[in-house]
């Protein structure tokens, strides 16, 4: 039927219930461990903190958040907020807020007193410029902050038994984007240490998520939102959609390496095409 090579009409009937045999396929849920530590890093901040709650939603009671500042501020502050909302509504779970800064000097469990099951890495440092105006300087918080930060989350819960291991990446790493070169080359680790843990038999999942439109740096740097508007021609996605969508995904996964990859976000194909600096790359 396909390729028309039948003669005449085709008539297709549904399956008749207590006639005919359906196998349901099997889905398989996002798993997140009720007793487990689900470590939530770049946690305080904007998207992070909506990946934290929704990691809650999911049935997490343990969440550990991990920023680099690890002082209180207007960020700690919501989050204060934020698990005063989940007593209301009777989640209650433990939360905890720890200060790291990427020197790999902590050893696993020993800093969260119980066995982690979830990381999610959603910290991220930008400086913009022109590839020409970068220096050594620029980029190394830039890059450092993802890539070196995934790599010691690699290594530190390798004795883990992990269920999820994400590493939020960008859309910007599959169209480009100009002035982001350092950043474009960090989101590119993520998503090459995610294939390779898959490849381990480990958890790995790199999500490059498009403009998120009520949490994180967007919305706090309307000037770069606009701009980035212009060259892809986006539609911003709300956070908790986004996170829906992986969800999605999740349920759906085969397991395989390619699919430790998954962008996430609205991209107006045309007008990204008219970039000054395109991105063209295989998903292997």
């Amino acid at each position: 039927m396909q390729n028309a090579g039948h003669i005449g009409k085709i008539v297709v009937l549904p399956p008749v219930a207590g006639r005919h045999e359906v196998t349901a396929k099997a889905v398989r849920g996002m798993k997140v461990d009720p007793d487990g530590v689900h470590l939530v890093v770049g946690g305080i901040g904007g998207f992070g903190l909506v990946a934290a709650n929704w990691l809650v939603e999911k049935g997490a009671r343990r969440i550990a958040l991990c920023s680099r500042r690890g002082q209180p501020d207007a960020e700690t502050r919501a989050m204060i907020e934020l698990r005063a909302e989940w007593r209301r509504c009777g989640f209650g779970p433990c939360l905890r807020h720890h200060g790291c800064r990427g020197r790999g000097d902590a050893s696993g469990d020993a800093s969260f007193g119980s066995t982690v099951r979830s990381v999610v890495h959603a910290a991220m440092v930008l400086d913009d410029a022109l590839i020409s105006n970068l220096s050594r300087e620029r980029n190394r918080p830039v890059i450092e902050t993802k890539a070196k930060g995934a790599a010691i989350l690699d290594r530190l819960t390798r004795g883990d038994r992990l269920d999820n291991f994400i590493l939020f990446s960008s859309a910007t790493t599959l169209v480009g984007n100009p002035g982001q070169a350092n950043y474009v080359a960090a989101n590119g680790y993520l998503e090459g240490l995610a294939r390779a843990r898959r490849q381990e038999g480990l958890a790995g999942l790199a999500i490059g998520f498009g403009a998120i439109a009520d949490a994180g740096y967007l919305t706090q740097n309307a000037d770069v939102n606009d701009l980035l508007a212009k060259r892809i021609g986006k539609t911003a996605l709300k956070a908790q959609v986004a996170l829906d969508m992986v969800e999605n995904h999740v349920a759906a996964d085969p397991g395989t390496v390619d699919a430790a990859v998954v962008m996430i976000s609205e991209i107006d194909w045309t007008a990204a095409r008219n970039l000054p600096v395109a991105a063209t790359r295989s998903s292997r």
